[in-house]
């Protein structure tokens, strides 16, 4: 008899428990981005950087594609072109200069920049720059830049 008694009071112990969760909506990752290409960034390219955080103009700059790896840029004022060297690392393009006279330093410290870059929506270049000291990687100077393709 007792057990029968125990029945009734695990079912209704059962039905009165927590309920099962509905089945959860998991929301659909949105998609990833379009891969950046050498052919999208090829060319020449005229910009500015300004220094970190601020729209206070560092540089006026130069930028022109020589492969699908490498490329040159001429710093306004400065006559010598800068080589540098960029990889493409899915929607974004990282960018690693040779080795150069800092032209805004009077010690003739050698520095290099090392850039990340996207291709915006209104079709400019758009990054961020980081100057470091040559053999040490010591950042010297932080910033941001944009560019457009210039005519051909």
């Amino acid at each position: 008899m007792r057990s029968l008694l125990l029945v009734p009071a695990l079912l209704l112990a059962a039905a009165c428990g927590e309920k099962a969760a509905p089945e959860e909506m998991t929301p659909e990752a949105p998609p990833a981005p379009a891969m950046l290409t050498a052919a999208q960034v090829s060319g020449s390219w005229t910009g500015m950087t300004m220094a970190a955080g601020t729209d206070s103009v560092v540089s006026n700059w130069t930028s022109t594609s020589t492969s699908d790896t490498s490329g040159t840029l001429v710093l306004e004022g400065i006559a010598d072109p800068i080589g540098y060297t960029t990889m493409m690392d899915a929607d974004s393009m990282v960018v690693t200069s040779n080795p150069y006279v800092d032209p805004a330093r009077e010690d003739g410290m050698m520095v290099m920049f090392r850039s990340v870059g996207r291709l915006a929506d209104d079709g400019r270049l758009v990054g961020t720059v980081q100057t470091m000291v040559v053999g040490t990687n010591d950042v010297v100077a932080t910033g941001d830049w944009h560019a457009t393709k210039a005519p051909m």
